[in-house]
């Protein structure tokens, strides 16, 4: 298994997609596991990084019915970081990506995936 880099993009209050060049990793195995890091924000808030699957690359859903695959907690002076999972309770269609969010201010995310199946 390897860590991939997934996601690098400056994130506000709105939604930020990961770029479709990524959606086949994310749709080929059942189970992700998720390293968030965050670079000191604008303002304090939480990171939300939320997957979602798909078998045609228009349509999508979320993978994960009950919640997000992982947060972190951002604040004005440092860098913070969050691990999360993706529980492989529902198998992958073909492809995924992940959505990440901020809920207040501005700041750069990184996120690294690894995935495995069940």
């Amino acid at each position: 298994m390897k860590a991939i880099l997934i996601f690098d993009e400056n994130v506000g209050t709105g939604t930020v997609y990961s770029l479709p060049e990524f959606n086949r990793f994310l749709g080929m195995y059942d189970k992700y596991s998720f390293h968030i890091v965050c670079s000191a924000s604008s303002s304090a808030g939480t990171v939300t990084v939320d997957m979602e699957h798909g078998s045609d690359e228009r349509n999508w859903a979320s993978k994960y019915a009950a919640g997000n695959e992982g947060t972190c907690t951002t604040n004005t002076t440092a860098q913070t970081s969050g691990l999360g999972t993706d529980l492989g309770t529902t198998v992958s269609q073909g492809f995924g990506r992940i959505g990440v969010s901020n809920s207040a201010g501005i700041c750069r995310v990184k996120v690294w995936a690894t995935g495995r199946n069940a």
